[in-house]
């Protein structure tokens, strides 16, 4: 199981966390959503929440985060379009740390 979490949600983590444990369901790693938001204008990342806590969770509990995928406009344009992932690369950030999400989870499957 992957937990996804905001960034400001770290109580929600622990949470998620524990009930998977108490349902002896093996948790792969924290996936961080909403880390920040992509700058239309400059593909800058510009960060919204505080930082600190998905980190602080998955050290107490010795999960790994598999990725922080930040918002991204084009993203919600190329869903919008109907093309969902086909048109995502991975030169895009989000992009980048999808593939890199994928690869961890697939390697767990192994």
């Amino acid at each position: 199981m992957t937990i996804h979490a905001c960034s400001e949600s770290s109580e929600l983590i622990r949470k998620s966390i524990k009930f998977a444990e108490i349902l002896k369901v093996p948790v792969i790693g924290i996936v961080e959503n909403m880390e920040g938001i992509i700058c239309p204008h400059c593909d800058e990342k510009i960060e919204l929440f505080g930082k600190g806590g998905v980190e602080k969770a998955a050290a107490d509990f010795n999960v790994p985060i598999l990725g922080e995928l930040p918002m991204d406009p084009k993203i919600a344009e190329i869903e919008d379009s109907g093309k969902v992932h086909t048109d995502i690369n991975e030169e895009m950030l989000w992009g980048k740390e999808f593939a890199s999400i994928v690869d961890s989870v697939e390697g767990f499957k192994k």
